[in-house]
């Protein structure tokens, strides 16, 4: 198995371990329907002490934020100079 497949499974895995979790502790959680991968939780909810969060595995970000890569669309290998 090749490096990149090995890390998308640990991303599947990751995503998996936290939407059980999520899922667990409150009752709506919704996928978004423009954004793959983001998730819209409760108002109010606060993850920031979550270990996935807290080791690095999830980040938490507004919608606004993560618009920039759903419109670049970014491929495997290409560089972005963020200067």
């Amino acid at each position: 198995m090749s490096s990149s497949e090995e890390g998308s499974l640990e991303d599947q895995n990751v995503r998996e371990e936290f939407l059980n979790t999520i899922g667990y502790h409150f009752k709506q959680v919704n996928k978004d329907d423009m954004v793959p991968d983001f998730l819209i939780l409760p108002q109010g909810s606060d993850l920031h002490d979550h270990p996935l969060v807290a080791n690095g595995s999830i980040f938490l970000q507004g919608k606004a934020s993560f618009m920039v890569e759903v419109d670049l669309d970014p491929k495997p290998r290409w560089e972005i100079d963020t200067r």
